[in-house]
C-alpha cells in the first residue's frame, strides 16, 4: 500500500480548469541587492529563501519556523558547459501575488480549488531566471531561459537537502522500491519506510515522502512536465551530519529503443545521447516542488501540484 494517493504523482498539465477570478497584485521590479532573497506562502508559514551569493544558487525552505529543506544547490547545465546557476549574478528581482479559484472541468477532489500563492522572480545574467513560489502547504521554484531558438540541456542540478533533525527529529521515508531503473511502470510499493543509512545510491520514482515525528509530512516530487526528462531521486545520507540529501536523477535522450518479449508495450533505449532534452530556449522548465504539511489528512487534500500545472492546451 502506498502511503499517499496516486494523485500526488506529476501532471502534465492542469487538466480543464477554469479561473473564475484571478488578481495580480504588486509587481515590483527592483535593481538587484541582497543576496538573500525570502518568498512567504500567504499563511506566513512556508518560507522559501534563495542564496544567491557564492559559487552557487541555492534555495531552502522552512515551515513554520522549521527548516524543512537546508540550503540545496541548483543548476542547469548546456551544452557549451554554459552553467546556469554558477556563481550567480542577480540583475532584477520582481515579486507578485496570486489569488484564483480554478474549477476543474475534468472531475477533482473538489469543485473549486482556490490558488493563493506569492511569488519570487530573479532575473541573472546569462539570460535565464529562477521563479520561485510560496504556497499554504507548500513551494516550488523553477528555471526560465530566454535564450533563442534551440537549446541543449546536458542536465540539471536538483537538491533537496532534507532537515537534520534539529526540532523535527530525523525523518522518515517512504521510497519507491525496486525503482533503480529509467523504465519503470511507477508502481512500485512505497513500505515498509526506507532506513536512512540505506538510501545510499539508490533511487526513487516520484513522489516521495518524508515524515517527521514532532513536524511535518513534506513531499517531493514535480510538476507541469513538458518536452523534458521525468525527474527520479538518488538518495545520499552523511550519518555523522545526520544528513539525508536526495538529487534530481534524469534519464538522458534514448535515440534508439528495442522491443521487450515482442511486447509493444514496452520497449526500453539501446542508446542515449549525451543530453536530457533539446527543447526551446524561450521556456519554462518543469517547477520542482516540495509539498508540506502539518499531518497525512491535510497531504490527502493538498493541490500543489494540480495548482502548478498549466492550463488546458490542445495539440
Amino acid at each position: 500500500m502506498q502511503p499517499f494517493p496516486t494523485s500526488f504523482r506529476p501532471l502534465f498539465a492542469r487538466v480543464g480548469s477554469v479561473a473564475l477570478t484571478l488578481v495580480t497584485i504588486g509587481v515590483l521590479v527592483l535593481p538587484a541587492q541582497a543576496q538573500t532573497h525570502e518568498v512567504q506562502s500567504p499563511d506566513g508559514k512556508v518560507v522559501a529563501t534563495v542564496q544567491t551569493d557564492g559559487p552557487h544558487l541555492s534555495y531552502s525552505v522552512s515551515y513554520d519556523g522549521q527548516t524543512i529543506v537546508e540550503p540545496s544547490p541548483i543548476s542547469m547545465t548546456l551544452a557549451g558547459r554554459t552553467v546556469l546557476g554558477a556563481n550567480p549574478s542577480v540583475e532584477t528581482t520582481s515579486r507578485r501575488q496570486g489569488n484564483e479559484t480554478l474549477e476543474p472541468v475534468v472531475p477533482e477532489k473538489f469543485a473549486e480549488i482556490p490558488n493563493q500563492f506569492r511569488e519570487l522572480r530573479i532575473d541573472f545574467a546569462k539570460d535565464f531566471s529562477l521563479v520561485v513560489r510560496a504556497y499554504d502547504g507548500g513551494a516550488a521554484y523553477r528555471f526560465e531561459t530566454s535564450r533563442g531558438d534551440r537549446i541543449t540541456v546536458e542536465t540539471e542540478q536538483a537538491t533537496f537537502d532534507l532537515a537534520d533533525g534539529q526540532g523535527t527529529g530525523l525523518p522518515t521515508l517512504y521510497w519507491a522500491r525496486n525503482e533503480n531503473s529509467f523504465i519503470t511502470h511507477s508502481e512500485s510499493y512505497y513500505q515498509p519506510p526506507m532506513p536512512l543509512d540505506s538510501i545510499g545510491g539508490q533511487m526513487s520514482t516520484l513522489p516521495l515522502l518524508a515524515t517527521y515525528e514532532d513536524g511535518p509530512r513534506v513531499a517531493v516530487t514535480e510538476a507541469n512536465l513538458r518536452d523534458y526528462a521525468g525527474m527520479f531521486v538518488t538518495g545520499d545520507y552523511a550519518a555523522r551530519e545526520g544528513d539525508a540529501r536526495l538529487h534530481g536523477t534524469f534519464p538522458e535522450v534514448a535515440t534508439d529503443v528495442a522491443i521487450f518479449q515482442d511486447d509493444e508495450r514496452n520497449t526500453y533505449p539501446t542508446e542515449r545521447a549525451d543530453y536530457i532534452a533539446r527543447t526551446s530556449g524561450e521556456r519554462a522548465f518543469p517547477w520542482r516542488a516540495v509539498i508540506v504539511e502539518e499531518n497525512d489528512a491535510a497531504l490527502l487534500e493538498n493541490q500543489l501540484v494540480y495548482k502548478l500545472g498549466p492550463e488546458l492546451r490542445l495539440d
